[in-house]
């Protein structure tokens, strides 16, 4: 049914419940997914000035350096969520970008023509998604292709 599926994973085990769904969805049709994960940009918070001892070195990181860092282990992860599922005869494709999560997600899938998104969700209601945000509801919002949504059991 669906020939090309967009998997957004962000390295948890919450993330990667979604997987199993697809492989039975893609079953026997040659399907190719797609792996997608979004290195967010860190958050530079106003530093705090407290006095050190002299023997202690200040261990400072660029914020060029956090992002590259952050890029090489999501390529990891996901080259070895690849090499999982190859062994399954699934073929895969690694997307790897940078930015705003929900954007990023819905450019990713318009960009690869997929038919569909899969993913979980925290099955957060109320005032909890209003609060934490969510990425399933502003995929929902956004993309104009299906989306399948998997209630995770893990926080």
């Amino acid at each position: 049914m669906y020939e090309r599926i967009l998997i957004p994973l962000d390295g948890s085990e919450r993330a990667e419940q979604v997987i199993p769904y697809v492989t039975e969805l893609a079953g026997e049709r040659v399907t190719r997914l797609f792996l997608l994960h979004v290195v967010e940009p860190p958050v530079i918070a106003t530093p705090v000035v407290t006095p050190i001892a002299e023997s202690a070195a200040p261990q400072l990181i660029t914020l060029e350096d956090a992002l590259k860092r952050a890029q090489q282990e999501a390529k990891a992860y996901l080259d070895r969520k690849v090499g999982e599922l190859t062994r399954e005869s699934i073929s895969c494709e690694v997307i790897l970008e940078q930015g705003a999560v929900v954007e990023r997600i819905v450019r990713a899938a318009e960009a690869n023509d997929v038919g569909l998104i899969a993913m979980t969700s925290h099955g957060r209601t109320g005032l909890a998604t209003a609060f934490f945000g969510s990425v399933a509801v502003g995929v929902l919002h956004r993309a104009e292709r299906p989306l399948l949504l998997i209630r995770s059991d893990r926080d």
